[in-house]
């Protein structure tokens, strides 16, 4: 049964060159006429994809005779372009850490504004910004979760988070509540948190810093709010140094 070629999109190949490397591999060597036939690629633009896999290392050719012959690589080259791959997005996630702070510096932001952030990876990001903002060696504030902090979603994410927290020194106090004492015991006992329960209901999945107020929830989907105003942030400040003081450890 032949294979379909949306299975090498995924890895970085579009599809013609997909196609196109699956014709190679069925034909052995070959001109580009049978290759069209066989794979179902453009005539037009046969040439431009099949040197786009002979630069990836998935294919080669030779001239004979005048014509010039095709070959598609050993499909254990697929791999070896997935390493190459995923060194130069590595390379380039560096390169894009170093980048953004400039890039921030860059955005024009008023003095208000809102976001919305949709996802894991959109949570993650609005986690990013929280610490980015905060800086080395800062704190922030959190009226946590409850229930929904028992998800794997949810303990995997702040597991990424407070490493990413530890790494720049960053301060995090916390009011969980009483009824989720020792799911938080259990499962969220990080460096440089100063934690104080509280039996009153409050607000969840709130997180103070700066002038922002960053809101997160994890059902019935992932999203998190973040709002950017002084005087709206003040209030949350007031309020959660209120309930600190009446907090127990």
């Amino acid at each position: 049964m032949p294979m379909d070629a949306s299975s090498l999109e995924g890895i970085g190949l579009s599809r013609n060159e997909a196609k196109a490397y699956l014709g190679l591999l069925g034909l052995g060597e070959t001109t580009v006429t049978p290759l069209v036939r066989e794979a179902g690629v453009p005539n037009s633009k046969v040439y431009v994809i099949l040197e786009k896999l002979i630069a990836k290392g998935l294919a080669s050719s030779v001239q004979k005779r005048g014509v010039r012959h095709y070959q598609a690589a050993a499909p254990e080259a697929i791999l070896e372009f997935l390493q190459k791959r995923k060194q130069e997005v590595a390379e380039q996630e560096s390169a894009m850490q170093s980048l953004l702070p400039q890039l921030q510096a860059q955005q024009h932001v008023g003095r208000q504004y809102a976001r919305v952030y949709e996802g894991t990876r959109g949570v993650k990001a609005a986690f990013r910004h929280m610490l980015f903002t905060i800086g080395q060696g800062g704190s922030y504030k959190v009226l946590t979760l409850e229930r929904e902090l028992e998800s794997e979603q949810a303990i995997q994410l702040f597991k990424w988070l407070h490493t990413e927290r530890n790494k720049q020194k960053t301060w995090a106090n916390l009011i969980v509540p009483e009824s989720i004492r020792t799911l938080f015991k259990q499962h969220y006992n990080y460096p440089r948190m100063r934690v104080r329960h509280s039996t009153v209901r409050l607000p969840t999945g709130i997180f103070i810093f700066g002038e922002s107020v960053l809101s997160v929830s994890f059902e019935p989907q992932s999203i998190a709010f973040l709002i950017n105003s002084k005087n709206h942030t003040k209030n949350y400040h007031r309020f959660f140094d209120d309930m600190w003081k009446q907090g127990k450890t």
